[in-house]
């Protein structure tokens, strides 16, 4: 398709509010079946750049302007071939829900948004007294080896300036045996009252609060809704760690895009909705992610699950979404991190 041809019907669709999520959900799953039905070989007519196939834009325009939304979003980020069908549908359906969700209303003096992160920190065996490791924030699964373990909750306090207020909780600790905890003091040097400490307090200034990928409030704000734009950025932060930049790295781009693209969203409700949109649809044509299907999310909310994993003998990252509202529900490599709104405004303590 020609370019300027191509940026007219992107915008035309951008202007056209969505039908409903009923409507939209029987377009979406009928053009995946025709896209996916057989079809007579035809000569290749992509664009030497990997743009979409014109045999596709062609069917999306035939049942409306809301499959192009759906369907016609961003440039492939590697072969359509290794792109899960089934995660490539969920995600589609994913990205109209999430465009139909409401943005947080503005805030009023005095108002905070209010968030709550909760991971589960551990201390792994000594192997000689103060010889160990611990994980507070971001950590993978425990070790086999653990200690002691227990729930860290971050709960956040965000201002329309963009400062916030980040107060940690400890809570109540779990120990491998009777024997861990007696001698725990003696070899970790702490009371196992509070065997990973006593939590904190941060408070922080209107321009220095950043947010995934060191993105302020009002980066988050202001990101692009246009997915080959919003993908250009995606690209910016993950490429540096992947082989496509580093050539010491093992890590394809498309697995380290998949990390970026859930550390952004962990603060998914800040996004404008037609954001959060982009975002599902950049996902549902990366090479490699897999559809994992209903799954009950750490916390126990019950979400949909989709995965990437770095080569078959590392373990997966996930993701696990509301299909109700499209709010990421928790990221990881097995369900780490889990970041949920729990208020829409709140005030601080």
């Amino acid at each position: 398709m020609v370019p300027d041809l191509e940026e007219r019907l992107r915008s035309l669709a951008d202007q056209v509010p969505l039908p409903e999520p009923a409507v939209t959900g029987r377009v979406v799953a009928g053009v995946t079946e025709s896209v996916q039905a057989p079809q007579i070989a035809a000569p290749d007519r992509r664009r030497p750049n990997g743009g979409w196939h014109r045999g596709r834009i062609a069917v999306a325009a035939a049942v409306g302007v809301a499959a192009v939304v759906a369907i016609a979003v961003g440039r492939l980020t590697g072969n359509a071939s290794h792109v899960d069908s089934a995660a490539a549908a969920t995600l589609r359906r994913a990205a109209i829900t999430a465009a139909h969700q409401p943005a947080l209303p503005p805030l009023k003096a005095g108002q905070y948004y209010h968030f709550r992160d909760t991971e589960i920190g551990w201390v792994e065996n000594a192997t000689a007294p103060n010889l160990f490791t611990s994980c507070l924030s971001a950590c993978p699964p425990p070790p086999s080896d653990w200690v002691v373990k227990a729930p860290v909750i971050n709960e956040y306090w965000i201002a329309a300036d963009g400062s916030a207020l980040n107060v940690e909780t400890i809570g109540r600790p779990t120990f491998r045996s009777a024997a861990a905890r007696k001698g725990y003091s003696h070899i970790y040097g702490f009371p196992v009252s509070h065997p990973l400490g006593l939590g904190s307090r941060y408070q922080f200034p209107k321009g220095q609060w950043s947010f995934g990928w060191r993105l302020t409030y009002r980066q988050l704000q202001q990101l692009p809704s246009n997915p080959n734009k919003l993908l250009d950025i995606v690209r910016e932060h993950a490429a540096p760690s992947s082989r496509a930049d580093n050539p010491s790295s093992t890590n394809p781009l498309n697995y380290e895009e998949f990390v970026v693209i859930g550390d952004i969203m962990r603060d998914s409700a800040l996004l404008q909705p037609k954001v959060r949109a982009a975002f599902y649809n950049i996902l549902s044509q990366l090479p490699g992610i897999k559809l994992v299907g209903h799954v009950t999310d750490p916390l126990g909310r019950p979400g949909i699950e989709v995965s990437m994993q770095r080569d078959a003998h590392t373990e997966r990252e996930v993701l696990i979404f509301d299909p109700h509202t499209a709010q990421l529900l928790s990221t990881g490599d097995g369900g780490y991190s889990h970041w949920s709104v729990v208020n829409s405004i709140g005030r601080q303590p």
